[in-house]
Order: C-alpha cells, then sequence, then structure tokens
C-alpha cells in the first residue's frame, strides 16, 4: 500500500460581492392533473436569502379562487405545500399538493478539496490513473512510473498507529466542512468521504490489520491473477502509454516476487497459510507456466499495439519489447513466486484455518469489513445476523415449495433432474452478442435509456483464470470519463446453461453492473462518488435486476413449463446468496468450522459432500457474500415496499432512476435517498408513508 500523505491545508476562497443572485425555480417530479386549466408543481429553488413561494401555474377560471398551506420557505429543506381551490359558489372543487424544495447551491471551496482528495487518491499510482480515468490531464493528475503493486516493507506497529492517526486528521479537517453548508450532491460524497476515512481509521486501530486481510496471494490466484484482468483494459491514448504497459509487464517479476516477503511477514507475525491456499495458489502458477510458450495476453496486448493510434512504425518494436516483459520478467515473476510459495506449506495447523475467526483480533476486523461494506454505521452485527437468519428462513421455505411444485407438475425425482427441467425451457436461444441486445430490449421496461450507449465487447477468460474462477462472467469497469467501450469477459467453463448465461449477463451487463455504472457516468456527481463506491448498492442492484428479468418472462410467456421454470429461478435468485453470507456470518462471527458446516447441511437438506469446498472457498471471501445476500434483501424490499404504498402510481422506470440517482452508495445514503422520494410523491398523491430507517441494525436502538 502507498504511504499516507496528509493534505496540505485547503485554500479557503470567499467571494465578495455587492449584488445578489435570485435564483429562479426548476419543476421537478409529476404534474399536475386538473381539469381547470392549472398546475400545482414541485419546484426547486437554490437557497439564496429571500423567500420561496410555491404557487399554482395557469389562470383559474373567473370567479374561482385558491388557498395555500405551507407553501412559503427560506431555509434549506422540503414544505410539503397543499393548494385548495375553490368555485365561484365558494364549494372546493381540487385539492392539491406539492414540494417546495430548497438546496444550497454547490460549495465552491469544497469542489477545491474533493478535487485535491482525487490528485491525493491517485498520486503516484499511474496504473489506476490510465485504468479510472482516460484523460488525466482534466483532473490535474501528473505522471507517474508504472508499476504494478508491490510490498515493500514491513509493516510496524508504529506504521499502523501512523496510519490511524493520518485518516483521524483527514476526519477532522474534513469536518470543517458543514453538512448544512453543502448542496445535495455534494452531501453524498461528503458522507462517502466520512465513512471512508471512518473506515481506514478503525481498520488500522487493530493490531497487524494489513496481514489479517487477504491481500496478495489467495487460492484464486491473488494479485497475479488481478494482474491479468486489468492490464486487459489499460488505456493506449499516446506513446507514453504503450510505455507505461510495457513496463507494468516488466515490473511484476519485482512485484510478484515480494509476494513472498509478504507471505513470510504475515506467516512470521502468526498469520500462515492453509495448506489448500498454497495448493490452489500454487496450480495457478503451474497453468500460467505451461502456457508460457502461447500466453493469450501477449497477442491480447500485441493488438492493442497495433489498434492504437501510435505510429505503425514503432508497432513491431514495441510488440517485441512487449513479448520480451513476458517472457523474461512476467514469468520469472511467477516462476519464483510459485516455488517460494511451496515453504510456506504447513505454516498453520487444521485448527487455524478458520482465518479471520482464529485470531485475537479477527471478529473485530470482520465487523469493522462488514459495516463499510454496507455503509451502515454503527452495525449491530447481532441483529444483524438474526435479521439474515429471518430473509433466509423465508425465501429458503418459498425456494423448497417452488422445488416441490416442480416436481409435482413434472414427475421430477431428484434436484438433478429439476435443474435439468429447468435448464431445458430456454428463456433466450441465441448467441451472447444476441442475448446482450435482449437484455437491451428488457432494461427498457425497468430503466431509462442511457444518453451515451457504448460498444460492449465480450470476450472470454484464458484457461488458467477459468480454472480459479467460480464466476460465469465479470464486468471490468471502464474510465469514469470513457464513453465508448465496455467489456465482460465470460467463464468458457460455464457456458452450457443458456438460462445462467442469460441472468449473468443481465446481473454483469444490462441492465445490472455495466448499465449502472454507465448511467452513474454521466450523473451530475464529483468524480470522487464515481470512484469510491459501495458494493453492497452495486450488488444489489444487479440481483435485483434479475429477479426483473424472471417477472417480466412469468408476466409475459404463454408457455407453463417456462412461467413454471422462471417462478422456481425466481425464488432461487432471492434465496441465492443468502445460504453463504449466514455461513460467512457462522464461520467468522460464531467460529464454525467445517464440521458445524457438514452438520448444517445434513440437517437441513443440503449436499453435506460440499461443506469442506464452501468453507475453503469462504474464509478466504469474509464479508464479500454479504453484499450480495444482503444486498438482494434491501433492493428487493424497497421495490416491494413501493408497490404496495404507491399502487397504480408506482412506475418502476422513475423509481429505479431515483434508486441510481446518487450513483453506488451505502445502504444508509441509498435510505435518505429512497425516504426522499416516498416523502414527496406520497405528499403530491395524498398517501400516508412512514420513513424506513436502519435503526433496527443499530447499535444502542431498539426494533422497529
Amino acid at each position: 500500500m502507498k504511504k499516507i500523505f496528509l493534505f496540505l491545508n485547503i485554500l479557503f476562497i470567499f467571494i465578495l460581492s455587492g449584488c445578489y443572485f435570485v435564483s429562479e425555480g426548476i419543476i421537478t417530479g409529476d404534474t399536475t392533473i386538473s381539469k381547470y386549466g392549472i398546475a400545482f408543481n414541485d419546484m426547486i429553488y437554490i437557497k439564496d436569502g429571500f423567500k420561496k413561494e410555491l404557487k399554482i401555474s395557469g389562470d383559474l377560471p373567473k370567479g374561482f379562487r385558491v388557498e395555500y398551506e405551507n407553501n412559503v420557505g427560506k431555509e434549506v429543506g422540503d414544505y410539503y405545500a397543499t393548494c385548495y381551490i375553490y368555485d365561484d359558489s365558494n364549494t372546493l372543487v381540487e385539492t392539491h399538493h406539492a414540494t417546495l424544495i430548497i438546496q444550497h447551491d454547490d460549495n465552491f471551496t469544497f469542489n477545491i478539496y474533493l478535487d485535491q482528495f482525487l490528485a491525493w487518491y491517485l498520486n503516484g499510482d499511474n496504473f489506476a490513473c490510465n485504468i479510472l480515468i482516460e484523460s488525466p490531464a482534466k483532473f490535474n493528475l501528473d505522471h507517474f512510473d508504472a508499476e504494478w503493486y508491490t510490498y515493500t516493507e514491513e509493516y510496524t506497529d508504529e506504521m499502523i498507529n501512523y496510519y490511524a492517526s493520518a485518516f483521524e486528521q483527514m476526519l477532522e479537517q474534513l469536518s470543517g466542512y458543514k453538512r448544512k453548508k453543502l448542496s445535495p450532491k455534494q452531501l453524498v460524497t461528503f458522507n462517502q468521504l466520512v465513512s471512508f476515512f471512518e473506515y481506514y481509521r478503525d481498520l488500522y486501530s487493530i493490531k497487524d490489520a494489513p496481514y489479517l486481510s487477504g491481500r496478495y496471494i489467495d487460492q484464486f490466484g491473488g494479485y497475479v491473477s488481478n494482474f491479468i484482468s486489468s492490464i486487459e483494459s489499460y488505456t493506449l491514448r499516446k506513446e507514453q502509454d504503450v510505455i507505461d504497459m510495457i513496463d507494468l509487464v516488466k515490473s511484476t517479476e519485482t512485484a510478484f516476487k515480494s509476494y513472498i516477503n509478504f507471505a513470510n511477514d504475515k506467516t512470521s507475525k502468526g498469520y500462515g497459510y492453509s495448506d489448500y491456499t498454497l495448493d490452489e495458489m500454487i496450480k495457478y502458477l503451474e497453468d500460467l507456466t505451461a502456457s508460457k510458450d502461447e500466453f493469450y495476453l501477449v497477442d491480447v496486448l500485441s493488438n492493442k499495439i497495433k489498434k492504437s493510434t501510435i505510429d505503425s512504425a514503432k508497432h513491431n518494436e514495441y510488440i517485441n519489447q512487449l513479448k520480451e516483459a513476458f517472457s523474461v520478467n512476467f514469468f520469472n515473476g511467477v516462476n519464483e513466486l510459485m516455488i517460494g510459495l511451496k515453504d510456506f506449506k504447513g505454516s498453520i495447523d487444521n485448527s487455524q484455518i478458520g482465518y479471520l475467526s482464529s485470531y485475537e483480533f479477527g471478529k473485530e476486523m470482520y465487523s469493522i469489513e462488514l459495516e463499510n461494506l454496507l455503509g451502515v454505521s454503527d452495525l449491530d452485527t447481532e441483529k444483524y445476523i438474526e435479521k439474515i437468519e429471518t430473509e433466509f428462513d423465508n425465501t429458503n421455505i418459498n425456494y423448497k415449495n417452488e422445488l416441490k411444485n416442480l416436481a409435482s407438475k413434472y414427475g421430477l425425482n431428484t434436484v438433478s433432474d429439476v435443474e435439468e427441467f429447468v435448464s431445458n425451457q430456454v428463456i433466450y436461444d441465441g448467441s451472447t452478442s444476441e442475448m446482450m441486445e435482449y437484455l437491451k430490449e428488457f432494461a427498457k421496461n425497468i430503466v431509462p435509456e442511457l444518453e451515451h450507449n457504448p460498444e460492449i465487447v465480450i470476450t472470454e477468460m484464458d484457461e488458467a483464470s477459468a480454472k480459479v474462477s467460480n464466476a460465469v462472467a465479470y464486468y471490468t469497469k471502464s474510465a469514469i470519463d470513457a464513453k465508448s467501450v465496455e467489456k465482460i469477459t465470460l467463464n468458457p467453463l460455464y457456458l452450457g446453461d443458456k438460462n445462467e448465461v442469460l441472468s449473468t449477463l443481465a446481473h454483469e451487463g444490462y441492465p445490472g453492473h455495466l448499465y449502472a455504472y454507465c448511467y452513474m457516468k454521466n450523473l451530475d456527481i464529483h468524480p470522487v462518488s464515481k470512484i469510491i463506491t459501495s458494493t453492497v448498492h452495486a450488488e444489489g442492484w444487479a440481483t435485483y435486476v434479475v429477479v426483473a428479468l424472471y417477472e417480466n418472462i412469468m408476466n409475459t410467456t404463454t408457455d407453463e413449463k417456462l412461467k413454471n421454470a422462471c417462478k422456481y429461478l425466481l425464488a432461487d435468485q432471492l434465496n441465492g446468496y443468502l445460504l453463504e453470507t449466514k455461513i460467512d456470518l457462522n464461520i467468522h462471527l460464531k467460529e464454525w468450522d467445517v464440521n458445524d458446516i457438514y452438520s448444517y447441511f445434513d440437517e437441513n437438506g443440503y449436499n453435506k459432500d460440499a461443506a469442506q469446498s464452501i468453507y475453503d472457498r469462504m474464509i478466504e471471501l469474509p464479508v464479500t457474500y454479504n453484499a450480495y445476500g444482503f444486498g438482494k434483501i434491501v433492493f428487493n424490499s424497497l421495490h416491494e415496499r413501493a408497490k404496495d404504498t404507491l399502487g397504480s402510481i408506482y412506475n418502476e422506470v422513475e423509481f429505479n432512476t431515483m434508486l441510481l440517482s446518487n450513483g453506488w452508495t451505502g445502504l444508509d445514503e441509498l435510505l435518505n435517498t429512497y425516504n426522499t422520494y416516498m416523502l414527496r410523491k406520497c405528499h403530491r398523491y395524498n398517501i400516508v408513508f412512514m420513513k424506513l430507517n436502519n435503526n433496527w441494525l443499530k447499535k444502542d436502538m431498539l426494533y422497529n
């Protein structure tokens, strides 16, 4: 990790003026329906020191009059106004509701602060600058040496304490900007930074925090696999980018070798690796080595050079340098790491293979990671566990009922029979590219069209990565200021079930991650909010859109078998990941071992033979499954509550636009966005609405 440097003091800039600007309102929300030709609309004003008044527009018939209630405001806030229309006989004939919204404009100095934070955040990391931002110069970012992530020195107690103190100081500096003085979009970013700084402050308050976390080495290929999947996205805009890309490949030799030093320091502090982890990592590196003579990435990056705008006369020179960098540096690093890792086998005994749950500060670290993942401050883990247990019980009952229904209707005897039946009821029989076009049409039912429609490139993983990955596909985020090309990578080992491929493309592509990220890029929010994003929001959204896909098919198909198959898939989707989330919580907070999982599976009708593989996988993925399991619960719950509350005025496209309106935020922020939308909407249609909150997940709070 790069060293933490304190920000320079921000220059506070004051603009003095002898005149005042009076803001004009902007109409928002639904349009009034009145048979008398008037409108009473929600209006947004910027606070300027003058009173704002919400009035009807249009002319009432002769003799009619209007009375208002709560339609005047001066300070920032929402004023829930009502207008009463009386006819010429003084009879009340219409009542309309609208919201007067007064907001702060952008705080100029806070935007300067955010710009400086972004530069600090990416300082020294040329790889991140290239991947995350297409035009670094527009963000005042310098050019840095291109190096892959290397372990440079031991994390001492003094260093870790320094990090904790640095982030505490950053929090103090941030607190100089008052929430009440920021615009709504700035407030979202402010809250994201508060969570960001608090997370790292709390993380580095734990002894040996970097060695407790899973870094560099894991059963999925570690930072070697990360390099392979990331370098494909390296953007070649000018000749320096080609040079940097080659330098990155060269730097992997030093980087990969350094991971042996990390393993040594981690192990010497008592945080070793299981033989399973080491065997899987070594096997991955062996598979890479076996492909050395025809390594696919050489061709991929060579083609990038050929297609770039770099002088074609230099193409061969750079391609030869690239080939040498892989042949010599990259594979030297892979080979030495592969050999070096073998020395750490047997570094821990079986009683320590719970990883986080095995160590003194493991539960504390897990709780910090969980709170950060969910974006819920002051999380009460016991209440949260109870919520997961309840949700899992409910969705599992529904899943088992759908399983029985299919078995009964179609004479299916085993779970395998059911899965085969469902996979044979193909939702869409086409190529992956054709599936994406199909999903784009479906997406029109639930999301607005993108301002810019990118080209979507679908490729396949290399064989070594495919073997260690349990993903059907993954989406690689493009630069936040790029609009032309987006990329999805498929696992060729999991392409047999077309329904699974379609749902995965919906999750990773349209209208899931790819769509939501492209939509976020066009939002009027600071780039910081587009880079420091919430996993639970991203995954909650992506899992929900698959639910919406199945619901759409069930509501439109006349094929009874397909409809029943989709009912099963829907139940499976809602129940999916909750089992892993439950196991994850029990491993890391309740100290379950593989025998506990085996017993639980045996008692509840699951495949007990899978206990070991699930345990091995999940000890290195602490917290991760909560983003999927709980994220799905939240998004599905918000949709169902809104539909029940709003009834016939519920609009799926409008509602989803609101959920994506501030980017990928934590759940506290998402509920703020939801409550604001629902309060205004319900006021307009005179519907009773009770605000939702996360009190039932927080410490020192009673259940709602």
